[in-house]
């Protein structure tokens, strides 16, 4: 049974990278990124909004 491609571009950012390299460093590689936009957002005071659909 064959997967089918996630629609999230975060997810499939994120199953490329765990394809190249470590899936321990996978999830770094996304705690570094949320912390970022968590980081933006503080900063900015403005509310996150993501631009894909769910």
């Amino acid at each position: 049974m064959e997967r089918q491609a996630p629609n999230d571009p975060v997810q499939r950012w994120l199953l490329q990278l765990a394809e190249r390299r470590h899936i321990h460093i996978a999830i770094c590689a996304l705690a570094n990124k949320l912390v970022r936009i968590a980081w933006a957002v503080m900063r900015s005071g403005i509310e996150f909004q993501h631009r894909y659909h769910i």
